[in-house]
């Protein structure tokens, strides 16, 4: 199956339909075109599909709006606005790779999202999230975006996120005044003071070599931080900014810094927690504000 989506048109569109299931293929996409638009519909699969667009396209590669149940596995989508992008909707992503557009993943107020398995690399922002409820990834990788990981739910949302790696993340001078820094970071979490209880939770993650920070918890909410590793980046491995009240607190633990050009761990409030470590950085005459750590010389 080869098929053409044009100037604001869907190859395939599943308005108001339960138990579509495309699979197969590849769908080239220019100007606003979309590859799969399911719009209002309820169990909708996309699997082994293959969708490209121009270079200069806003288009999406598959696009969610207010769907729920809706699977996607096997996508490799690359030269987009974004690669896939969901609103309103139930959605389960899994074992896709994303490329070379302008939004890996793109998630607007979603109910519930789960990710596995995702492969988002030199997008401006690889997966992107503005205020989804409850938002899983695990296993995934970012890789060579200006944001790898950008996870904003915006006071509404929970947030977990196990296993991820994001690295070699560019710095490209882009400033983002939600969250006062500029690109360049593996992972943001911003603004996950959820109002109706819960915690947010980052564990067993990596961030290497990214230019700017590795983690960067900014407003972040009660969050949990544990057994993380912060390696070899360009600025500070973990700054965690304000997380005070209802930003916070962090519980952080056995977490490592390594070899980053700035704090290994920075807190301008302090973080609960033990087992932290930190070696090789920049600043580790000046140890680990707001921490509790060890220092390794």
């Amino acid at each position: 199956m080869r098929l053409i989506a044009a100037y604001g048109y869907s190859a395939v569109v599943t308005d108001y339909h339960s138990g579509i299931v495309v699979t197969g293929g590849t769908i080239e996409v220019s100007g606003q075109g979309i590859g799969v638009y399911a719009y209002y519909g309820t169990n909708i699969r996309v699997s082994a599909l293959t969708v490209v667009g121009s270079g200069a396209s806003e288009g999406r590669g598959v696009f969610c709006y207010t769907s729920t149940s809706m699977t996607v596995t096997g996508l490799v989508a690359s030269q987009l606005g974004s690669g896939i992008e969901s609103e309103y909707c139930t959605i389960a992503l899994a074992s896709s790779t994303l490329s070379d557009n302008r939004y890996g993943y793109y998630s607007f107020y979603d109910t519930q999202v789960s990710v596995t398995g995702l492969t988002v690399r030199r997008n401006e922002r690889g997966v992107f999230d503005d205020g989804t409820a409850r938002l899983s990834i695990s296993r995934s990788l970012a890789e060579e975006n200006d944001f790898g990981f950008y996870l904003h739910p915006d006071g509404s949302g929970i947030v977990t996120v196990t296993g991820c790696t994001a690295r070699r993340s560019s710095y490209t001078a882009d400033y983002d005044p939600e969250i006062g820094a500029y690109d360049g970071i593996g992972f943001v979490l911003s603004d996950a003071y959820n109002h109706f209880g819960g915690r947010s939770t980052v564990s067993s993650s990596i961030a290497s070599e990214n230019e700017h920070y590795g983690f960067y918890l900014y407003h972040p909410g009660p969050t949990v931080f544990k057994g993380n590793s912060a390696l070899s980046n360009g600025d500070d491995g973990v700054y965690v900014y304000e997380a005070y009240g209802s930003y916070g607190p962090v519980w952080g633990s056995n977490d490592i810094a390594r070899d980053n050009s700035g704090y290994g761990l920075y807190s301008d409030y302090a973080v609960i927690g033990t087992g932290n470590r930190i070696s090789g950085n920049d600043e580790d005459d000046w140890g680990c504000p707001g921490w509790t750590c060890t220092v390794s010389r």
